[in-house]
């Protein structure tokens, strides 16, 4: 007599198997830093992540289910996978959001307030922000004062840890020792001016420069999706730029960005910042 399949058993060790992919790519990762796999493990990472939600409440249900059949082993399975899941998230890191500045120009003296809406953790702003952001008064030439202090600033700062969501389709490799012109090439195509494009450069390329390879992604209107900034007045011309790199071995094909020159007119916003993936 042919035995009947357990097809409880059969689901239970396929999502359980499918618990533990994840962590086991991240150790491949660290082991193995293959420029390609790392692209690679990046965007699986970024697809798994979307759907693991589902995959462990599917996985809490079977280990409930096995526990009420009598099924020990596969209760056992369960829980270890159950493990791999946790400390997979344990494991999957946050990005800070490095030294994003803000730079205003008006076009003539005026009183400006700014709030970021973030959705993480706020490390370090300079002026200090207030509960409902900067209260500042902007003058033409970028100068920024402090209207409970009447200090002076050429720009305002803050920091952030979170773990929002970009996804990298397209960008550029560039050999460490080129990165400090390819920035000044790319920067000027995105809008900064010389100040704000040395100021960017002065920080990023010590911290670039002696890789083998950066993979590099300008977001520019997702950033402004995923961290949007409420000004008051509004601007005219808002130029926002997160660059986000990651050290690579060696290069690989990916799609180059372009990007739409923004004319500055008028009341001018202009915000760089940078996290490495």
């Amino acid at each position: 007599m042919e035995k009947k399949k357990d097809w409880f058993s059969i689901f239970m060790i396929l999502v359980c198997l499918s618990a533990v992919i994840v962590p086991l790519v991240v150790i491949f990762e660290k082991l193995f830093c293959d420029t390609s796999f790392s692209f690679i493990s990046y965007e699986l990472g970024v697809f798994m992540q979307n759907f693991w939600l589902v995959s462990t409440i599917l996985l809490i249900i079977f280990i409930i289910l096995s526990k009420i059949k009598k099924k020990d082993k596969l209760f056992n399975f369960g829980i270890a996978s159950l493990i791999a899941v946790i400390l997979f998230f344990m494991l999957l890191p946050a990005l800070n959001r490095a030294k994003p500045v803000i730079y205003l120009y008006p076009e003539k003296p005026q009183m400006v307030k700014i709030d970021i809406e973030y959705k993480g953790e706020l490390l370090c702003t300079y002026p200090t922000i207030g509960e409902n952001g900067w209260e500042i008064i902007a003058y033409p030439d970028g100068t920024i004062e402090d209207i409970q202090t009447g200090r002076k600033y050429y720009c305002l700062f803050w920091e952030g840890r979170d773990k929002l969501k970009i996804d990298i389709d397209s960008g550029f490799i560039v050999p460490g020792k080129q990165t400090a012109k390819f920035l000044e090439e790319k920067l000027q195509e995105i809008g900064l001016n010389e100040m704000e494009a040395n100021e960017f450069i002065i920080y990023w390329l010590p911290k670039m420069i002696n890789n083998k390879y950066n993979l590099i992604h300008f977001a520019t209107d997702e950033y402004n999706k995923l961290v949007p900034l409420k000004v008051n007045p509004k601007p005219d011309t808002v130029i926002r730029v997160l660059m986000l790199y990651k050290e690579v071995n060696r290069p690989f094909n990916i799609a180059p960005q372009t990007f739409e020159y923004k004319e500055r007119n008028g009341f001018t916003l202009v915000e760089w910042g940078g996290t490495e993936m």
